[in-house]
């Protein structure tokens, strides 16, 4: 969140370190899943994507002028501007509202349990999503039939 953001950056100063320093450790958390990448590559035009982030407003913003696969979702939701965070249903709720869809037309792909928990107690089509074993998300995505 926001708050968080700022009371990481008071931190850094307090060790003497500048703004510049201070984004670049802030940011070194992210690297590129490239199967990944190549299912939004494929469902882009297909299905509408939406990011949905427990993430800061730095981050939000490092994420998109670092990586250009993020300017091919449609929107987002993220906990600093939500004010709340997942697993909160409050998030989720949020989300449902503004894209006005019931929560069993909407795919959710997410890597922690506690999230994925909420999702399909809301009723979302959830899969939870490891990394190291991507083909499962194929075959969640093959099982839509958007895969």
């Amino acid at each position: 969140t926001r708050k968080e953001s700022s009371a990481a950056s008071d931190v850094y100063k307090r060790q003497g370190m500048g703004e510049a320093e201070f984004r670049a450790v802030f940011n070194d958390i992210f690297w590129v899943n490239e199967p990944m990448m190549a299912v939004v590559d494929r469902l882009v035009g297909r299905v509408p994507l939406y990011l949905f982030s427990n993430t800061s407003e730095l981050h939000e913003r490092y994420l998109f002028e670092r990586y250009p696969v993020f300017g091919r979702f449609q929107g987002g939701f993220y906990s600093w501007s939500a004010g709340c965070m997942k697993p909160d249903e409050a998030f989720y709720r949020k989300a449902l509202d503004e894209l006005g869809l019931g929560a069993g037309e909407i795919a959710y792909i997410d890597d922690l349990p506690d999230n994925i928990a909420t999702g399909r107690r809301l009723g979302l089509v959830s899969h939870a999503y490891d990394p190291e074993r991507h083909e499962d998300l194929e075959t969640f995505l093959a099982g839509l039939e958007v895969g």
